[in-house]
């Protein structure tokens, strides 16, 4: 028997772990607590932050352009409004890549275990 045979083998076995690891995921909240408490924590609260005055911005610029009658306001509180709508938009996009690299971290930390347990058990034989 290769070493190969030997891996294939042993990830299999410890594929009922793997699958139990996954079932741990509860969905998109969960993800999204962990960014809260991850390495980049202080960033992601400030964007937060950010975010959430730019919406309000967002929000009283679209109000200045529904209430404003002459054409030319109405495009400069649109623009500002347009802007403040992108740039809401591209904070929640950094978010959930922000989530994206820490779930792709945490799945990197088990394959690397997993290895190291296939190490481990093909030493001991």
């Amino acid at each position: 028997m290769n070493i190969d045979e030997k891996i294939r083998q042993q990830l299999e076995s410890e594929q009922i772990d793997v699958d139990s690891i996954l079932a741990d995921e509860k969905g998109l909240f969960s993800m999204l607590l962990r960014v809260y408490r991850g390495n980049l924590a202080g960033w992601t609260i400030l964007m937060t932050v950010v975010t959430f005055l730019i919406f309000v911005v967002a929000v009283y610029c679209g109000y200045q352009f529904v209430t404003l009658e002459s054409a030319a306001d109405k495009i400069h509180w649109g623009m500002f409004m347009l802007m403040a709508v992108l740039a809401v938009g591209l904070s929640k996009l950094w978010l959930f890549m922000e989530m994206n690299r820490a779930s792709l971290q945490r799945e990197i930390k088990r394959v690397e275990i997993a290895v190291l347990r296939l190490h481990e058990s093909i030493g001991k034989q």
